[in-house]
Formats: C-alpha cells, sequence, structure tokens
C-alpha cells in the first residue's frame, strides 16, 4: 500500500529503477504520457491493469519508433543507428529486437485486437513481455539523452 492508501503490487526493484528513470525524461509529451500510464497501471494488482499497461508501454514504443521523424521505418532506423553507437552487431541484435517485438505486439492482442490475434492470459507473460519492452525503451532513452537530441 503506498502513501495514498492504494494497493500495489511489488515488482524486482532493478526494473523498478528503469521504470522510475524513464518517466518524464524523454523530451516528448505524449511519449512521457503514454509511459506515465503504462507504469501506473502496471503496478495495480487487478489483472486488467497489467494488460492495459502492456497496450499502453506498445504505444509508447510506437510512438518512439517516431522520435525524429513520421516516418516510423526511417525514424526507427535512426533510432536504431543512434543506440547501437556504430557497433555493428549490437546494431544487428537491436534491429532484430525492434523486429521481433513489433511482430509481437502485432500478433497477440497488445496493439490489434481482431479475431487472428492471441489473447495473452498469463501473467507472467504479460510481466515478461513489459520488462522485455521495458528495458527496450530505456535503453533508446538514455541512447537519446547520451546523445542530446
Amino acid at each position: 500500500m503506498d502513501g495514498e492508501g492504494q494497493i500495489k503490487r511489488s515488482i524486482p526493484e532493478s526494473l523498478a529503477k528503469i521504470i522510475t528513470g524513464i518517466r518524464f525524461s524523454t523530451g516528448d509529451a505524449r511519449l512521457n504520457e503514454l509511459l506515465e500510464i503504462a507504469y501506473s497501471k502496471f503496478i495495480l494488482p487487478r489483472p486488467e491493469s497489467r494488460i492495459e499497461s502492456l497496450e499502453k508501454i506498445w504505444d509508447a514504443f510506437e510512438r518512439l519508433k517516431t522520435y525524429f521523424e513520421e516516418n516510423k521505418k526511417v525514424s526507427a532506423k535512426q533510432l536504431i543507428d543512434v543506440v547501437s553507437e556504430n557497433n555493428l552487431l549490437f546494431r544487428e541484435n537491436i534491429d532484430y529486437e525492434f523486429k521481433e517485438l513489433t511482430k509481437t505486439g502485432n500478433t497477440f492482442q497488445i496493439r490489434h485486437f481482431e479475431r487472428d490475434k492471441i489473447q495473452l492470459e498469463s501473467n507472467l507473460h504479460i510481466d515478461y513481455l513489459f520488462y522485455r519492452m521495458s528495458c527496450l525503451i530505456h535503453l533508446c532513452v538514455e541512447s537519446l539523452k547520451n546523445g542530446q537530441f
């Protein structure tokens, strides 16, 4: 229970640091808002809040991919270049991670809710995807801060 009397669930301390670190620090007000909603819902104990938080963090990822310009593919490539810091092998890994998480968001009921999309039912799966996305967003935001973009 927090200071306002609201029940919250505990999360790993190492991930709490990441979550706290990227709140309100992107230079993009809408991205900050999406992240705030995602993290605020993620710490609530209701299972519905977890899936809502996953949807919002995926929205934040899609927003982040347009950080440099409206053309998402071009902008995402620029972002990956910034994150990789001229390390070609790391760039390949981050590019793969961007593509895999995009594919995940399009396959499961995270971004789309058509009948052919797979519903996530396990809280462990939801948490895993949330943490995985949080780590990638944290890396991107910190890289952007370091490059002063």
